[in-house]
């Protein structure tokens, strides 16, 4: 949970005091419920945080391997061109499935 924001960190701060303080009362029902609504809110931050993690994975895989690009030769004509190296075969006039559709 290092990566939470100062709102997020206050709301699971005050979360955390709440169930303390129903804890040390004796209101096991309503602890119950601070409990769920605690594991949801740690199960939406996780989420956000995989999905940050994520879009990073990506990003760094699109600089190293996206942005690289080939020459390539041209089936029909035998012009080069050049063109990404992640272009799709059928979006590639290098390749036969690009003329055959």
């Amino acid at each position: 949970m290092a990566n939470l924001t100062v709102k997020q960190r206050g709301r699971h701060e005050r979360l955390a005091a709440k169930i303390a303080d129903a804890e040390r009362r004796g209101l096991t029902f309503y602890v119950q419920d601070l409990k769920k609504e605690k594991a949801m809110l740690d199960a939406v931050l996780a989420r956000k945080t995989k999905q940050h993690v994520y879009r990073d994975q990506h990003d760094a895989h699109v600089k190293t391997w996206g942005a690289q690009i080939v020459t390539r030769r041209n089936l029909m004509s035998g012009v080069e061109y050049q063109e990404r190296r992640d272009t799709p075969g059928f979006l590639s006039p290098s390749r036969e499935s690009y003329w055959t559709m």
